[in-house]
């Protein structure tokens, strides 16, 4: 069992049709998965699977800055928290 968790943003893990959440996966070290909402939904032409990013928008760098300003304060608060 690793003592670190590790995160990264994914789209559209349920499989929804239209506009899909973005959202922070994170992998506890007791194996468990936590999945964080970030407000964002967007279209599937606006996301990069390869970097895991929002592309193709006029708000693309203020959403992904956003998201990564996101990661690191919500796995410290789920650590801290033991969620």
């Amino acid at each position: 069992m690793r003592n670190y968790s590790t995160y990264k943003i994914v789209w559209d893990r349920r499989g929804s049709k239209g506009n899909a959440p973005v959202e922070i996966e994170i992998h506890l070290p007791d194996g468990s998965r936590k999945y964080v909402a970030t407000g964002l939904k967007i279209p599937a032409n606006e996301w990069d699977a390869k970097s895991r990013q929002i592309t193709n928008s006029a708000f693309a760098t203020k959403l992904n800055n956003v998201n990564q300003g996101l990661k690191p304060s919500v796995v410290n608060s789920l650590i801290v928290n033991k969620i």
